[in-house]
């Protein structure tokens, strides 16, 4: 197990890992790289990243970051949910699984559990959409009359928007790498 990574920039300068997690496939696959080619277990490996890499492992881990901080607002919203609407716990205990997977994906980089996460936000996107325009088109708009219920409405649409947006950019950009 490595303990500690350094990594050298191309200018010269030297980094610690810590900034930088060990499970960011940038830095994964420099371990492998070095493995193969040297089959003796140290403490503490040199890799070298190119200014290129080395922004985007950072980019990535900056982007994880934010995930998991979207997955653990799903994991708290789910706890609520299970236990204000029992009539539908069963559905909102998988809906608590699914962000708290698409967590530990984010935080191991995990592609297919993002992916997973990633139906699930979008799936929940189109449920928003869909009773709007039901809302619009069966109650003839009064339940848009009451304006903090409509800015609720809006504001948590805008919010699933940009989660399933920011969560689509974090999965492109680990997909390129894989």
């Amino acid at each position: 197990m490595v303990n500690e990574i350094l990594i050298r920039a191309p200018n010269g300068e030297l980094y610690y890992g810590k900034n930088i997690s060990n499970n960011n496939p940038y830095i994964l696959n420099k371990i492998r790289n070095y493995r193969n080619t040297n089959p003796v277990e140290l403490n503490e490996i040199t890799i070298c990243l190119d200014e290129n890499e080395l922004q985007n492992a950072v980019d990535l881990t900056n982007r994880s970051f934010y995930v998991k901080i979207f997955c653990f607002i799903d994991i708290m919203i789910n706890i609520y949910f299970v236990f204000i609407i029992p009539d539908l716990y069963i559905q909102d205990i998988f809906f608590l699984f699914l962000s708290f997977y698409g967590y530990v994906s984010a935080h191991s980089y995990n592609i297919y559990g993002i992916l997973f996460y990633l139906i699930y936000k979008y799936f929940i996107f189109l449920v928003g959409i869909s009773y709007i325009l039901m809302s619009l088109y069966v109650h003839n708009m009064t339940l848009f009359k009451n304006i903090y219920y409509s800015l609720t409405i809006n504001l948590l649409l805008i919010y699933h928007f940009y989660v399933t947006y920011y969560t689509q950019m974090f999965y492109n950009k680990i997909l390129k790498i894989n």
